[in-house]
C-alpha cells in the first residue's frame, strides 16, 4: 500500500516514551474496542497528532467535540468475549471491533489526505486543550461537588471562584 514507519506500540509506556512518540509520529491509530476515558487518545490530539480511531464507548465524549477533525474507524458491534476482560466484568456487553481491513482503508485515506488532516489535527488539539484539560476537569468535578451540596465555595476558598482550579489541582 505504499506505507511505511507503521509501528505498532502496545503495553505500558513512561511518560517520556509517550511524548517522543507524539511529538515524533505522524498520526496515531486507535482501534480502541472500549475505553472508560482512552487518555493515549485524547494525549495524542491535545499534541496534534492527526488520529483514526474508533468512536464507541467513554471516549466518543472528546471525539463528539472534534467531529470530522479525525478520522473514524468503522466497526461493528460484538459480543465481549474476552475471558480476562470477563472475569472482571461478569456483565459482558459489546464492544466495538474494527476489521483490520478497515485499518488498512483508513490509513490509505489519511494518507492521500495526510495535509488537510495535519491542518484538522492542530484545531482539534486547541479544541481538546481548552475543553478537556486537567484544569477544565477539576473546575467541572469541584462544581458538581458543590451543586449537590458537599462545600460552598466562600468556605474554602475565600471567595474567590476563580482560584478554586487551581488550588484544587494544586492539593
Amino acid at each position: 500500500m505504499g506505507l511505511r514507519n507503521v509501528v505498532p506500540v502496545s503495553g505500558a509506556l513512561s511518560t517520556s516514551d509517550m511524548a517522543l512518540l507524539y511529538n515524533n509520529y505522524d498520526a496515531m491509530i486507535f482501534p480502541s474496542r472500549a475505553e472508560g476515558w482512552g487518555l493515549p487518545l485524547i494525549e495524542a490530539i491535545a499534541c496534534g497528532l492527526p488520529v483514526i480511531s474508533t468512536y464507541y464507548s467513554g471516549h466518543s465524549e472528546y471525539l463528539s467535540a472534534i467531529d470530522g477533525q479525525f478520522v473514524r474507524l468503522d466497526h461493528q458491534l460484538q459480543p465481549i468475549s474476552c475471558p480476562e476482560f470477563l472475569q472482571h466484568w461478569k456483565a459482558g456487553g459489546q464492544w466495538a471491533v474494527a476489521s483490520p481491513d478497515e485499518i488498512a482503508k483508513k490509513l490509505v485515506f489519511m494518507k492521500e489526505h495526510y495535509n488537510s488532516f495535519q491542518q484538522h489535527a492542530m484545531t482539534a488539539s486547541q479544541t481538546i486543550r481548552d475543553h478537556f484539560s486537567w484544569r477544565h476537569a477539576a473546575e467541572q468535578a469541584v462544581d458538581s461537588l458543590q451543586s449537590l451540596g458537599f462545600f460552598q465555595w466562600q468556605n474554602i476558598f475565600g471567595d474567590q471562584p476563580a482560584n478554586r482550579a487551581q488550588s484544587m489541582v494544586a492539593s
